[in-house]
């Protein structure tokens, strides 16, 4: 027998293998799209009508649904198998040479990895939630042909292994911080919550994803004291900026050694300032935001001391530089108005602080600058310059136009943005 012979008289058999192939590449790209979805996806696909809302649904009962997957992945691979096999052995029984018959024996294994297991996996992954959906009203009908296999197969064997094996759930399951989000947003559209309380509950939300290096006093702005410093110099710098405390270094900035409080330093008289010196909160530039309000609320203190990897001062961060990040700047007084960091001149003129950071730009501007970790705008336009900005230099960075209008010795201090276009 010839191979065209072997295609001509088995040719049923071959189409038969290749829909049990698809099916199986169905059920494996099925499983990994359905699964990757989050909960907040899921909940804004479940208010559609149609897909979305099966889709959900079935996600309820997530066990079910992937014995389901699994059970019919299962009977397409077994069922692909066996009828291979019996064309393999037609094969070998047709005077085929056997390395021939060999290598078409490795033939439906290769391409049941390939076609029905990996490519499957990767495009699923690739387009998650387009697969799931067109997939669901599938899988609805294959959950009920199989329901009495997968009723019989959970009582007989899957619960029972499970009670033995696996410890039971104690308390909720968890729930991450885009899902948390979700929540908020949806009760915030339905009037389930104020949407003022909503908004407020994302940004201590966001907290999660923010990073010290977005909302501290950079190096160059902290204001601190040299320990060896003589005492009325500390006083001066206490009255002229009103702080409360100050952090105090040895020698250098990058050797802070402590805090040291304006009330004990007019109370205690004459004695060294080294004697008054109070500890002070270390945490690393690369923690989160929400990450350092737990360590400043367990240590009591409202200043922590940011470091760099390299342990030099990088800056510092306080809890109202925290508690601004939550709710919007906080202002004791007339006195302390400022100008907001992004003003509206025209529809397609701002001006916009330097010191703004990316975060709060891609909320005004719903734009991301770069994906560099660069904190400020300031520091974005000197990044895409190479050097030390001037007063008058202009960048083009997509349809914007930013251009420097004042310098704080070597920092961005105001710039111009003007829109040039929708690219």
């Amino acid at each position: 027998m010839n191979w065209q012979a072997f295609l001509a008289d088995h040719l049923g058999e071959l189409v038969v293998a290749g829909v049990l192939l698809a099916g199986s590449a169905f059920c494996s790209g099925t499983e990994t799209a359905m699964f990757s979805l989050s909960r907040g996806r899921l909940m804004r696909l479940g208010q559609a009508a149609g897909a979305g809302k099966l889709l959900a649904g079935m996600m309820k009962t997530p066990t079910r649904l992937l014995n389901t997957l699994l059970l019919g992945n299962m009977l397409v691979n077994v069922a692909y198998s066996a009828l291979w096999a019996v064309l393999i052995i037609d094969l070998s029984q047709g005077g085929v040479p056997a390395g021939l018959t060999a290598g078409a024996s490795v033939l439906p294994l290769v391409l049941l990895i390939l076609l029905g297991e990996a490519l499957p996996k990767t495009l699923a992954m690739t387009v998650s939630e387009r697969w799931a959906l067109w997939a669901s009203p599938v899988v609805v009908l294959l959950q009920r042909a199989l329901g009495p296999a997968l009723w019989l197969l959970d009582r007989a064997a899957i619960a029972p292994i499970s009670r033995l094996l696996l410890p039971r759930r104690r308390g909720p399951a968890d729930i991450t911080a885009d899902e948390l989000a979700a929540v908020m947003e949806l009760s915030g559209r339905r009037g389930l919550i104020d949407r003022n309380a909503s908004a407020l509950l994302q940004e201590v939300i966001e907290l999660s994803d923010l990073r010290l290096d977005d909302i501290m006093v950079p190096r160059v702005d902290m204001i601190a004291y040299d320990v060896d410093g003589d005492r009325q110099g500390l006083l001066d710098l206490f009255r002229r900026t009103r702080l409360r405390k100050v952090p105090v270094y040895k020698g250098s900035i990058d050797r802070v050694v402590g805090l040291i409080h304006a009330k004990r330093l007019f109370l205690e008289g004459e004695q060294p300032l080294r004697n008054l010196v109070a500890p002070v909160l270390f945490v690393p530039e690369a923690a989160t935001v929400e990450r350092t309000l737990v360590q400043l609320r367990v240590r009591r203190v409202q200043l922590a001391v940011v470091v760099d990897e390299y342990g030099g001062t990088a800056g510092l961060v306080t809890l109202k530089d925290i508690l601004e990040e939550i709710v919007g700047e906080l202002r004791i007084g007339r006195d302390e108005e400022q100008a907001p960091a992004v003003q509206k001149v025209s529809e397609r003129e701002y001006l916009v602080d330097g010191d703004l950071a990316i975060h709060e730009w891609a909320d005004a501007f719903k734009m991301d600058l770069s994906g560099r970790r660069i904190s400020t705008v300031g520091g974005f336009v000197t990044a895409r310059l190479g050097r030390i900005p001037r007063v008058g230099d202009r960048l083009d960075y997509r349809n914007l136009r930013f251009e420097v209008l004042a310098m704080t010795g070597r920092r961005v201090h105001k710039l111009r943005l003007t829109l040039e276009g929708q690219t």
